[in-house]
């Protein structure tokens, strides 16, 4: 074959001279979202690629096979795209059109390698070198970390338009593969004026001039951060001129799990992790709009010791103004409704507080004039909580802790007053549920007793049920604890007087009682297992369980063994005690049973309860004859 030497010179990507020749000159400059004329087609990836061969340093014409293989490396590298076409050579020069497809050139280097088979020749000839493909000057403003500065008035310095009308599309898209990267990114770095990092802005009636999706499992759609130490800056900034817009419009689509439309946080001990301000209409406005299930227009929630959920100021020094105002349309519904689910401490359904002299801690009003109202309706599941808890703290004026008011001839606000010293009750409720309270705020309760007596037998809360299958207290829980009982050291914290204490279980004959043992003194006890090595075991107490009981004291180890041996317990400790081999398997394997006094119990044995002396149901001998 006669040698073959190539003169190639590559004419560069037809988009990229595309690019070049909208660059030269400024046209007028067409606002960002609206159309410059006539939707033109797209480009495409094809690009023309010209060159000349010289057989013997010679020109010549041929149709020849020319394969075109597009590497990202000049000798090695990795294949990024092969094509085999007919080429006419008119002498010695050509032109072919190329394309790789749209994936092919991503700002990263490439080079060309060339083959050619022309009439006569035996295979086809490999060129050499490869053969660089570069950009023209002002495509290299499109290359990875590149940078388009400019000067633009009123307009944008890069536009980027999908003209598609239907189908999910983008106009532009960012992505980034980095566990700390931005898929898009934006900074405005002037120093004021009303600047944005990113903005969107959308025309259509549904649509959403930001929109942010995270697939993560704890990822944020939509991340802003404010992070000046000073001035009125905003994480996130949302306005709309819209009667019925939303400057900020957050979406949970999730149908389970603890969800957030829109959810702030606040690090300060001062700050808010929502704020809403109405210069002439509503702060913050919750709307649940589905028409059954448990939903929440707004829901507040704190996990301080002294937090609020909710709260509510209205500074206004005169008018009819409302700390927290709420108004149901529902003939079921709740205006305002709390519920505090902690089953320990001090909690609170609903709680009011008035500084003035003529003013309510809590007050609401009932204003259907039938049926089964309630001025100020609360419950809370806690044992220690309030189902409506009122404190006027004002010395003089006409006040009122807690405050009701109905309009219903058979409905009362909230009435509860005892003067007597002996025996009365201060509340009293009849019909099928006689006393009804609601919390909905942590730590709070929905019926709160206290009996102020210093001596003598007081109860808190008294329930009796005249019911041979009735029950004096009965509580019911749907997704947190059943009953909490805290006393000081020493006293009783749970009593049953006759009759048995049990667990109720389910099984497939129906729910049957499991009954508790009960012991003379008071015992804690430990489960485990162990297991010998070489005739030797030592069992290591669990430190927490140890805080419970007094160690010191004689304590009870009782072992069982799963298998062909005899174990004993050799030495007891306050921190281990020791299990070891008396016949048999030397690595056997074993459960035990810790039980020791309860600390601050250790005396405590059968101690005498003279509360329950008359109690009709362990001596119903003394119960005094009716007349």
């Amino acid at each position: 074959m006669k040698r073959m030497s190539p003169i190639l010179l590559a004419l560069g990507v037809l988009v990229l001279s595309v690019g070049l020749s909208m660059a030269q000159g400024r046209g007028p400059m067409v606002p960002v979202g609206q159309s410059g004329g006539e939707v033109e087609l797209p480009v495409g990836s094809q690009f023309t690629y010209q060159g000349q061969l010289k057989k013997d340093g010679r020109p010549f014409s041929a149709t020849c096979t020319m394969a075109f293989r597009l590497y990202d490396d000049a000798t090695a590298g990795n294949l990024r795209g092969a094509i085999t076409t007919t080429v006419a050579i008119a002498d010695g020069l050509f032109t072919v059109p190329l394309d790789f497809g749209p994936y092919a050139f991503r700002g990263s280097a490439r080079w060309l390698e060339i083959a050619v088979a022309c009439p006569g020749d035996p295979g086809f000839f490999t060129l050499a070198p490869r053969q660089a493909l570069t950009a023209v000057p002002y495509a290299l403003s499109l290359r990875p970390g590149a940078e388009i500065i400019e000067a633009v008035d009123s307009g944008a310095v890069l536009v980027a338009r999908n003209t598609v009308t239907s189908s999910v599309s983008g106009g532009l898209l960012g992505v980034s593969d980095s566990t700390l990267g931005y898929g898009v990114f934006g900074r405005a770095t002037a120093e004021s004026g009303q600047t944005y990092g990113v903005y969107g802005v959308s025309r259509s009636p549904i649509g959403f001039g930001v929109y942010g999706v995270s697939d993560g499992a704890s990822g944020t759609g939509v991340y802003g951060a404010a992070t000046s130490t000073a001035g009125l800056n905003y994480g996130v900034y949302g306005t709309s001129p819209s009667p019925w817009g939303a400057g900020v419009r957050g979406w949970a689509t999730a149908t389970s799990g603890e969800t957030c439309g829109v959810c702030g946080q606040s690090d300060s001990p001062d700050g808010y992790g929502v704020v809403g301000v109405g210069l002439g209409g509503t702060g913050v406005l919750g709307l649940a709009g589905v028409t059954s299930g448990s939903n929440a227009g707004v829901y507040g929630r704190s996990d301080t010791t002294q937090g609020r959920g909710i709260y509510g100021r209205a500074t206004a020094l005169s008018g009819t103004t409302y700390g927290v105002y709420g108004q149901s349309d529902s003939t079921s519904g709740r205006g305002v409704y709390g519920v505090a689910t902690a089953t320990t401490g001090p909690a609170h359904g609903v709680i009011g507080e008035s500084n003035s002299t003529g003013g309510h801690g809590v007050h609401g009003s009932a204003l259907a004039t039938s049926g089964t109202t309630s001025g100020v309706y609360g419950y809370s599941l806690s044992t220690a909580g309030r189902g409506v808890f009122g404190w006027a703290t004002a010395n003089t004026g006409s006040t009122y802790g807690v405050y009701g008011r109905v309009d219903s001839a058979q409905g009362v606000g909230v009435y509860g007053y005892n003067s007597s010293t002996s025996s009365g009750v201060g509340v009293y409720g009849v019909g099928p549920n006689a006393v009804i309270g609601e919390s909905s705020t942590p730590g709070y309760a929905a019926i709160y007793g206290r009996n102020q007596a210093t001596t003598g037998t007081g109860m808190g809360l008294y329930g009796r049920a005249d019911s041979p299958d009735g029950w004096s207290g009965y509580f019911y829980t749907t997704a947190g604890n059943g009953v909490y009982i805290s006393a000081p050291a020493s006293k009783v914290g749970l009593t049953v007087a006759s009759g048995t204490k049990n667990a109720v279980v389910r099984t497939s004959s129906g729910s049957r009682l499991l009954y508790s043992e009960e012991a003379t003194e008071v015992w804690f006890a430990d489960y485990g297992f162990g297991r010998l090595q070489d005739g030797k075991a030592v069992i290591s107490i669990d430190p927490l369980y140890a805080q419970t009981v007094n160690l010191e004291e004689p304590y009870h180890v009782f072992l069982q063994v799963y298998g062909a041996a005899e174990v004993y317990v050799s030495q007891r400790s306050p921190a281990y005690f020791e299990v070891r081999l008396w016949s048999g398997d030397p690595n056997v394997s074993f459960s035990y049973r810790i039980v020791a006094k309860r600390l601050g119990y250790e005396d405590t044995r059968m101690a005498p309860a003279p509360w329950a002396d008359n109690d009709p149901n362990l001596y119903p001998e003394r119960v005094p004859a009716e007349p």
